[in-house]
C-alpha cells in the first residue's frame, strides 16, 4: 500500500510541476536520472522476491533508491517554492470547474512524499533486519525458548 501511495504522490507531484512548467518536471526527473520514478519498480521487485537472502539484497537496493529519490523531492520543493515566490499574489480562480488546490498549497504533495519516504525507510530497515535474523526462535510464542541459549 505504501508503494502505491508513494507512486501516486510522485505522479501527482509531477503533474503539479507540469502545470507550473515543463522545465520543473525535467529538473525533478533528471537531477538524479529517474531517481523519483525508479523506487516503485525496485520496491515491487523486492516485495515479491523469494528467499530471505535475495529479498534482503533487493530490499537494500530499494532503500538506496528510496534515499536517492529524496534528492529529487527536494528539487521539487525548490521548484515549487521558486514558482510560488515569483508568481506573487494572484487572485483565486473564479471558474466553477476549478477544483484544484490554491497556489498557497503547492507544498502538500512534496511534503506528503517526504513523509511517505521517511516512513518507508524505517519500514524497510525493520524488514531487512527481520530477513537477516537467523535465529527463528525469535518468532516462537514460547517465551522460555527465546531466553534459552
Amino acid at each position: 500500500m505504501l508503494l502505491l501511495g508513494d507512486f501516486s504522490l510522485v505522479l501527482l507531484t509531477l503533474l503539479q510541476l507540469y502545470s507550473i512548467s515543463m522545465m520543473d518536471v525535467f529538473l525533478v526527473l533528471f537531477i538524479l536520472p529517474f531517481g523519483i520514478l525508479l523506487p516503485f519498480p525496485v520496491g515491487i521487485n523486492a516485495l515479491f522476491s523469494h528467499g530471505p537472502r535475495r529479498s534482503a539484497g533487493l530490499a537494500r537496493l530499494y532503500a538506496l533508491w528510496n534515499l536517492t529519490s529524496v534528492v529529487n523531492v527536494v528539487v521539487a520543493f525548490l521548484c515549487g517554492y521558486v514558482h510560488y515566490n515569483s508568481s506573487g499574489k494572484k487572485q483565486p480562480s473564479t471558474q466553477p470547474w476549478s477544483i484544484g488546490m490554491d497556489e498557497n498549497e503547492w507544498w502538500i504533495f512534496p511534503a506528503g512524499l517526504v513523509l511517505c519516504k521517511l516512513f518507508q525507510s524505517q519500514l524497510i530497515n525493520w524488514h531487512v533486519a527481520n530477513l537477516e535474523i537467523q535465529d527463528r526462535s525469535l518468532y516462537s510464542n514460547d517465551f522460555e525458548l527465546f531466553w534459552q541459549s
